[in-house]
């Protein structure tokens, strides 16, 4: 598949993109550790918005020609000193970009060549990392993780056979192992950790992540975890898969409230 072809997106072939306005972070401007011009992960979600994983990958030491932390430190100066970009308007710095960014094995030295580039042009913004947390089993992605200011992890459902349904991980993988990981992460990180759960509407009954029976498993769980915040939301761009679509507010809210029982209100947030 093109980059064309790929429904949207996220300027593949830049190191440096944006700023894109976020519903949960405002003006971000996005960093892509990952190779260009094609999607690496090690999941191959039903609702992605950059279509199919054409790059399976879930070992780190397996990447190839990804950006370095010299090159991702020099695209940023580059973009912060373009014309008609303000940097006192960025509100976050986002690691995201084609896939799962903890695949890059150097991230710890990419973030930090990041805050230095940043420091230069006397910006203070939280540096943050969107992750699928598949790898947080991984000591040396965790050390990486710590490096962060906020670390957002996914984790979409409490249900094996709907986690591999829905996620489609690239190996043999246990969601219950990813919250044990989630809950180690937690104890390094602290209150920096925010776990985020995209709910999906579909026809197919297999792939609906809404009801209140999971939700409320998934919130038993996760107060096990102790998440500085839960983000519930739900798609928001054409996804990887035309049987799947965006959530009704009222199955949103299914999840939330099971999660708000649990955790509290004011630490479950839902974006619409």
């Amino acid at each position: 598949m093109s980059i064309r072809d790929k429904r949207l997106h996220l300027e593949m072939g830049k190191v440096v993109y944006g700023p894109v306005r976020s519903r949960r972070f405002g003006l971000s401007l996005g960093i892509n550790p990952l190779p260009l011009m094609r999607k690496t992960c090690s999941f191959d979600c039903v609702y992605c918005q950059l279509g199919r994983t054409d790059n399976l990958l879930v070992d780190p030491s397996g990447l190839r020609d990804y950006p370095t932390p010299s090159q991702i430190a020099d695209s940023l100066r580059c973009k912060l000193k373009s014309p008609g970009l303000n940097p006192d308007e960025i509100d976050v710095v986002t690691f995201s970009g084609n896939g799962e960014p903890t695949l890059n094995p150097k991230l710890g030295e990419s973030v930090r060549r990041v805050r230095e580039v940043l420091g230069e042009f006397g910006l203070d913004v939280p540096i943050i990392i969107l992750t699928n947390s598949s790898l947080l089993g991984c000591g040396r992605v965790r050390e990486g993780l710590a490096e962060f200011d906020l670390v957002v992890a996914k984790l979409d459902t409490a249900d094996q056979e709907r986690f591999l349904r829905i996620n489609r991980p690239v190996v043999d993988m246990e969601v219950m192992d990813i919250i044990k990981h989630l809950a180690t992460l937690k104890k390094l990180i602290g209150d920096r950790l925010i776990v985020q759960v995209m709910v999906i509407d579909s026809t197919d009954e297999g792939l609906r992540n809404y009801g209140p029976e999971e939700a409320s498993r998934m919130a038993e769980l996760l107060s096990g975890v102790n998440p500085k915040l839960v983000q519930v939301y739900t798609i928001d761009r054409p996804p990887s898969e035309s049987s799947v679509f965006k959530a009704s507010g009222e199955k949103l809210s299914i999840v939330a409230e099971a999660l708000k029982e649990r955790l509290g209100e004011d630490r479950v947030k839902v974006y619409y």
